[in-house]
């Protein structure tokens, strides 16, 4: 018996819009996900910024203050605190600041009792007032050297739930550069000294007994030639400074972990998270480091602080 041919019948020869060929649809693929990619780096925090002092021609010394974790929003939010810091940055001359993180306080669900009831303000508001409060006032003086951006914690709850970039909303149409979390901040002197400092706002490992432990662990594993000077994190609301000396460098390495104004005033609400938590008061804001940049035969000289109070002496010795 003859076997039927099991060609098909039909063959489509117009249709609207035209199918295109498989190597139009590859090239079309390929330059949309370029653009889209160009268009997302534009989006994060940058790996590294140099920022160069202006207005110092005598390569004097220069302070940065490393802030973190104002929570502003919260009812346990110490404002008095916030403008004391944001006032000495603003009336001193060579001082600075780093945006180490958890600028706002944030919203999320999960934590209804601990944050949620006890915001009074949505995250709009919290954005507009630190803008308003801290952020113009500060970046329009040439105050600030970067923010970090992209790291778990209560920004990120915004970022989570939205798809909203809130450092973007927070620095946007300012003179503040946003770093990624680890990235480096470098200060550029006249005289060409460049000083960097690594920041994270949570660093990538935590101990109940050093707050310095993953800062160190990071710089230690650090070759001698592309470790940075020093090194400051946040997160934990514990303060802690450091400066060790290693084999080969010419230099001490400093380590900073910033406080915070939620929590840490006894004459203001205690934070109810870290009550939970069997936690003592919370340490206070006012971390950072004096930077003296080399001159002559000297060498550079850091020398990091525990309070506003310490590195105002330093400063003006």
């Amino acid at each position: 018996m003859a076997q039927k041919e099991t060609m098909g019948s039909l063959r489509t020869i117009k249709s609207y819009p035209e199918f295109r060929s498989e190597d139009e649809r590859v090239r079309d693929f390929k330059e949309a996900m370029e653009r889209l990619q160009r268009l997302e780096m534009d989006a994060m925090g940058r790996d590294k910024v140099v920022r160069k002092i202006e207005r110092n021609p005598n390569n004097e010394p220069v302070q940065v203050i490393v802030w973190s974790d104002l929570h502003l929003g919260s009812i346990a939010g110490d404002i008095d605190e916030m403008e004391r810091i944001r006032d000495y940055i603003l009336d001193n001359d060579n001082v600075y600041v780093i945006l180490a993180g958890d600028e706002i306080e944030g919203l999320v669900g999960k934590y209804l009792s601990t944050n949620a009831a006890k915001t009074p303000i949505n995250v709009q508001q919290q954005i507009e007032f630190l803008r308003i409060m801290f952020l113009e006032p500060l970046a329009e003086k040439g105050k600030i050297v970067g923010m970090v951006s992209e790291y778990w914690g209560h920004p990120g709850w915004i970022a989570d739930a939205t798809t909203i970039n809130p450092w973007i909303s927070m620095a946007g149409g300012l003179d503040i550069p946003i770093i990624i979390n680890g990235g480096d901040l470098t200060l550029k002197f006249q005289s060409g000294y460049e000083h960097t400092t690594k920041v994270w706002h949570n660093p990538p490992k935590a101990s109940a007994d050093d707050e310095l432990t993953g800062q160190r662990e990071v710089m230690q594993k650090t070759s001698q030639s592309a470790r940075p000077k020093g090194s400051a994190a946040a997160h934990i609301h514990r303060m802690a400074v450091a400066q060790e000396f290693y084999a080969g460098a010419d230099s001490t390495t400093y380590y900073i972990s910033a406080g915070t104004a939620k929590g840490s005033n006894p004459n203001k609400p205690r934070d109810l998270f870290g009550i939970r938590l069997g936690a003592s008061l919370s340490e206070p804001s006012g971390q950072g480091v004096n930077i003296v940049p080399p001159r002559g035969r000297r060498k550079d000289i850091n020398i990091p602080f525990a309070s506003l109070e310490e590195g105002r002496v330093s400063h003006e010795a």
